[in-house]
């Protein structure tokens, strides 16, 4: 269920507002976040859906390195969500 305030944003809009890298990662990557984004929580998931870790940021936040080095090599997805959008976004994790 979506809230009627909350906008999902295409892959085009995304890619100026997040950015992902590197991507496929071994262990740790970045997720930078365009100066537009004021506050919000990162979450991430795996192929089942099940959230495995989540940051919250705020506007004096521009990078976060997450670490993925506990986790299994597979497809994980990283969710921005703000007061007003949520995007998501694919990662590999490879050994």
């Amino acid at each position: 269920m979506i809230d009627e305030g909350v906008v999902i944003i295409d892959n085009v809009i995304a890619k100026n507002i997040i950015s992902i890298y590197p991507n496929p990662t071994r262990d740790n990557f970045t997720v930078s976040i365009s100066d537009n984004v004021s506050i919000g929580l990162i979450r991430v998931s795996d192929i089942n859906g099940e959230i495995i870790l989540t940051k919250s940021f705020s506007h004096s936040t521009n990078c976060i390195e997450i670490d993925l080095s506990k986790f299994e090599n597979g497809v994980y997805f990283v969710k921005l969500v703000g007061i007003e959008y949520e995007i998501t976004q694919k990662i590999i994790k490879i050994n």
